[in-house]
């Protein structure tokens, strides 16, 4: 986990904490979901966004959401010990969701290429004119493979780079998945 991910988590126990269990919070604690904002919005701007931490922001803006209303002096906790009760469980979810999902996907980066020699690649596509196509619902397309070769070469590259993938590939790979899907 990155590390205002986990100040974002951290801080949001904390709040979620003491709005659950007392009915008076001090004034710290109304304040306490501004700063998980602005550490938040840090978060996206420095670190990237990522999905896994959806129900964290959710958890965030409701408690700021929260915070506002009682600065202004409307409590949505009233009395009632059920609503808080029910924020304090729904909110301990969205955070373990959020945990749980940063654990189990976490963000990594491949490594730079670092040996002595520079990377060739190339690329071929074959169709395979004997087989047809048993994954599109055209008859008349046949059997197609796509491949990349990575190798060694002593010369510095004379041509651009080529990207990790190619998002023409990955859209028909897509679409070739949702016809089996669909079938």
């Amino acid at each position: 986990m990155r590390p205002l991910e986990i100040a974002t988590l951290a801080l949001l126990a904390l709040s979620l904490s003491g709005m659950s269990f007392s009915r008076k919070r001090p004034l710290w604690m109304i304040f306490l979901p501004f700063v998980i904002g602005i550490i938040v919005v840090l978060h996206v701007l420095l670190e990237s966004y990522r999905w896994q931490m959806i129900p964290a922001y959710i958890l965030a803006i409701s408690l700021i959401v929260i915070s506002v209303f009682d600065l202004v002096g409307y409590s949505l906790f009233k009395r009632k010990k059920t609503p808080r009760i029910f924020f304090g469980i729904t909110g301990a979810i969205f955070l373990i969701a959020s945990f749980i999902f940063s654990l189990m996907l976490p963000v990594f980066s491949l490594p730079l290429p670092d040996g002595e020699y520079a990377i060739g690649t190339t690329s071929f596509h074959l169709v395979d004119r004997n087989r047809i196509e048993t994954m599109s619902s055209d008859s008349t397309e046949y059997r197609e493979i796509g491949i990349r070769i990575w190798y060694p070469v002593d010369e510095k590259p004379v041509r651009k780079a080529m990207p990790w993938k190619l998002k023409t590939s990955l859209k028909k790979w897509e679409r070739s998945i949702y016809l089996r899907w669909r079938d």
